[in-house]
């Protein structure tokens, strides 16, 4: 998780699973006694590096490592291509937990497997953690709901806490008609004590917008020190693509720093393009889905003329009724996705349902 990647990596943007080699190895460090050798051969291999604005830590080399694999055919060809059957063990482990759930009950390790053998079509994607957002991985010693205060968390168990990579919280606006549900986001803004598990909401109701007060839908896409970065899907000009932008943690301070069109259908990711320019049409999408169907859409919002001098804007949410759960994110790339509350946001204000 602290290791840099490369190419979004997140729900919004699609998964290269690329992840830089030195980030591997400083993570793994205090593990094996090999690192510092490894680091030195990492060093010895690069000739050349230029380090742009999104990868300041970043060693030079990336390797495949499946933060989040979407069914067998990527590690089938990884299997092809990879020259260590060492790496390969350690991929074939961590996706064999991915595609249960977060356990190794079914696992054979690979100084007892005939790689030729192996079929990762055998592994039942469709149950996988990933799909239904109830990881195996995940387990309680307080069960999510609200407490004497009034306010929403959980305590994770010892086990849990070792399986966990972080938490978010996903939030969701239902439509007048009470139709749909209009997604609005995930946010790292949750309180969590890593030595004791306790994990609370920390939420106050303002959100990400454009200078008219539209709330956009805004997915993490990665955490560093002092600031975070995150995608919103968007139409600027009439073509689909994706704002990026920091949040300072320190200031308040939040910076577009370009579009990016995302990951092709050739599983190459593409580079970030120039930031907005002044008179670019943007109209803010949001993933959303049927409470009444199985179906799944986009929501569009208002179309917003962007002028010289405009930046994105904390603003509080519309008035509406929303959803808001916990999001787990456990270390085998599955999820754990805790109930739903209500609340109600009425001007300034802000109403928990907490029957």
């Amino acid at each position: 998780a602290s290791a840099d990647n490369f190419g979004g990596n997140n729900r919004s943007e699609g998964y290269t699973n690329m992840v830089d080699m030195s980030g591997l190895i400083t993570a793994g460090g205090t593990w094996s006694k090999h690192a510092q050798a490894a680091r030195a051969a990492l060093n010895d291999a690069i000739v050349y590096q230029v380090l742009g604005g999104y990868h300041k830590q970043a060693g030079g080399l990336s390797v495949y490592y499946p933060l989040s694999v979407q069914g067998s055919m990527e590690l089938s060809i990884f299997k092809d291509v990879c020259i260590s059957s060492y790496y390969l063990g350690l991929v074939n482990k961590v996706a064999a937990a991915h595609a249960s759930g977060g356990s190794w009950d079914e696992y054979e390790d690979y100084t007892e497997s005939d790689w030729d053998d192996w079929d990762w079509d055998d592994w039942n994607w469709d149950e996988a953690a990933y799909d239904d957002g109830q990881s195996g991985a995940i387990s309680f010693d307080e069960e999510p709901g609200f407490d004497a205060y009034g306010v929403y968390g959980f305590v994770l168990s010892q086990a849990a806490l070792y399986n966990t990579e972080s938490v978010e919280a996903i939030l969701y606006l239902i439509s007048p008609d009470e139709e749909d549900c209009i997604c609005i986001g995930y946010t790292s803004d949750v309180w969590a004590d890593w030595d004791t598990g306790v994990v609370e909401d920390n939420f106050d109701g303002y959100w990400f917008s454009l200078p008219d007060g539209q709330n956009l839908c805004v997915y993490l896409v990665d955490e560093y020190d002092g600031y975070d970065i995150f995608t919103t899907p968007v139409r600027v000009n009439g073509q689909e693509t994706n704002l990026r932008f920091s949040w300072e943690y320190n200031t308040g301070k939040v910076q577009v720093l370009g579009l990016w069109d995302g990951i092709g259908d050739n599983g190459i990711a593409s580079r970030p393009s120039e930031t907005l320019n002044v008179g670019d049409r943007i109209v803010p999408l949001y993933d959303a889905f049927s409470l009444t169907t199985d179906d799944e859409f986009q929501y569009y919002g208002d179309e917003y003329v962007w002028k010289d001098g405009d930046e994105l804007y904390f603003e509080m949410l519309m008035d509406g009724e929303y959803l808001y759960a916990f999001f787990i994110n456990e270390i085998y790339g599955g999820s754990y996705v805790t109930d739903f509350v209500t609340f109600t946001v009425d001007g300034e204000e802000i109403f928990y349902d907490a029957a």
